[in-house]
């Protein structure tokens, strides 16, 4: 039976499978990411348990090997005294054909477990430093993001249920206040904090850059842009939102050396 993992959204279980196929939603990406994260630690922990029994079997025969092999020589040398004292020469002995081949299978059987267990180890090995190369990586990816848009970045709503923003507003088909509600200019103020500028004011705000998405944060308000860093060129996709009413809007973030300049003329409030 597969596997479900609660939702700290809906309450509800899902698959895993489930969680996959929408990890670049902004409203399942945390969903996804908790329950990748429980994934991996059962999987770690499978693997530790299956390395302790096959090293305890490893010890097991290393251990009961020796000792076969001491009975086996000293039958193999009384065997051979009493050949030499008989003046005929005796067939084989049965038995000790059967000790030799039980002998050799346990050896043999040792030998696999040995390189299973090798074997194990080496790919624990790989995805230990594959894991450690990936956060390496998203460590660097998340100062190059920070850099980028340290002294200023601005948001703005570009489309209106698929539709550009200006275009739907001349229409009347969004709201003619869409885009000047929804334009706020900001800056990076420290390692947690985003200082904005929205609505005639300025405001702080919180920030977090981890595992390829931007959060920013003011009062109750969020925003959730992934981003992709490039041979030092950074892109962000578009935070797509579902409003109330069941209309659709796209917000866009790119980079506005004039956003700091902006922000710090308006008035802050907090």
């Amino acid at each position: 039976m597969t596997k479900k993992y609660l939702s700290a959204r809906t309450r509800t279980k899902h698959t895993y499978a489930f969680y996959k196929e929408r990890r670049n939603n902004p409203q399942w990406r945390d969903d996804f990411i908790q329950v990748r994260s429980q994934r991996r630690k059962a999987l770690f922990i499978q693997t530790i348990v299956i390395l302790i029994i096959i090293a305890g079997g490893a010890v097991y025969f290393s251990k009961a090997t020796p000792m076969k092999r001491v009975v086996e020589q000293s039958a193999t040398s009384s065997s051979t005294t009493a050949r030499t004292e008989s003046t005929k020469e005796p067939s084989a002995d049965p038995a000790i054909a059967i000790r030799h081949n039980s002998s050799d299978e346990e050896q043999a059987s040792t030998s696999v477990s040995s390189n299973s267990m090798a074997s194990i180890e080496s790919s624990n090995d790989n995805r230990d430093t594959t894991s450690s190369t990936t956060m390496a990586d998203d460590d660097v990816d998340q100062k190059v993001v920070k850099e980028y848009i340290a002294n200023g970045f601005l948001m703005a709503p570009v489309k209106y249920n698929g539709e550009d923003a200006t275009e739907a507003m001349e229409a009347n088909r969004a709201p003619q206040n869409l885009i000047h509600d929804g334009y706020t200019n900001g800056y990076i103020k420290d390692d947690t904090t985003v200082r904005l500028a929205h609505m005639g004011a300025a405001s702080d705000g919180s920030y977090q850059i981890k595992d390829g998405i931007l959060v920013i944060q003011l009062g109750a308000s969020q925003h959730k842009f992934r981003y992709s860093v490039n041979n030092g060129s950074v892109s962000f996709e578009n935070e797509k939102l579902d409003e109330p009413d069941g209309a659709s809007v796209e917000f866009q973030l790119k980079k506005d050396t004039n956003a700091r300049e902006v922000v710090d003329s308006r008035q802050l409030q907090n």
